[in-house]
């Protein structure tokens, strides 16, 4: 599904980005589609959702859609398809795909849509503690920033020195970073937690904070998080859950 409304628009997403297209490394870039049901044609949607990934495994397309439900937040209910590993050079060589793909979604899907948003976001490996698997975790916790303008390498330095310390400190579970690269307000970055479920979003014994402080202790601690947090304008945070009934995996490669 490529034809949308173009809007500010978040990535849903805990995600697995793999090598999708038989690259020897996979790429970054992710296709992220959220889609709202007209009221009272969610189910309708839904079957048709499940006959458009239908469509791709009739197809053998080689690229996984993974598809999320928002549960909390301003978009609850909304519907998030995700689709990653891209280099910017496969968008081109997939353009007559897309063109079936299209054509199919605006039977199957479209006309129980009320609206729908496209972005492209990077992910940023240096950064992340990504899950790895076959398929996304069954829930994720994703918090979406605006940073200032001048501020991005600022925030970014920032992160990869939280990454290298909790990763030398052992704490935390897995999470990924994206930033936007087109169709929203931005900067714009986002963070997905993998959950498996409700009771994982306990917060852990030793703090975020404190895993900072026992590492460089007070002064460099305070530094690190005004590096991060004095570059953020604003943010805000959803759950979301794997509807695998609504996703597509390609089969395995024989």
């Amino acid at each position: 599904m490529r034809t949308s409304t173009i809007g500010s628009l978040t990535i849903g997403t805990a995600l697995i980005a793999q090598s999708l297209l038989a690259q020897e490394k996979p790429g970054v870039v992710a296709q992220i589609f959220v889609a709202k049901a007209k009221p009272g044609m969610e189910q309708q949607l839904e079957e048709g959702a499940k006959k458009h990934m239908g469509w791709h495994r009739s197809q053998k397309d080689p690229v996984p859609r993974f598809t999320w439900q928002v549960l909390t937040g301003e978009r609850m209910g909304q519907y998030i398809v995700g689709a990653f590993g891209f280099h910017w050079k496969d968008l081109d060589a997939r353009a007559d795909f897309e063109k079936a793909d299209d054509a199919d979604a605006m039977v199957s899907v479209f006309p129980y849509v009320e609206s729908l948003r496209y972005s492209i976001y990077a992910a940023l490996p240096d950064v992340s503690r990504p899950r790895m698997g076959t398929e996304p975790a069954r829930m994720s916790q994703v918090t979406h920033f605006i940073v200032k303008p001048g501020g991005v390498d600022e925030f970014l330095a920032g992160l990869r020195q939280i990454r290298d310390t909790a990763d030398n400190a052992k704490w935390g579970s897995n999470f990924s970073w994206y930033q936007l690269a087109s169709g929203g307000e931005g900067p714009q970055f986002a963070l997905a937690l993998s959950r498996g479920s409700w009771a994982d979003f306990e917060p852990p014994a030793k703090s975020f904070d404190a895993m900072l402080f026992e590492a460089h202790g007070a002064m460099r601690t305070a530094d690190l998080l005004t590096s991060v947090r004095d570059n953020v304008t604003s943010q805000y945070t959803e759950t979301i859950m794997y509807r695998p009934d609504l996703s597509y995996i390609p089969a395995p490669a024989k």
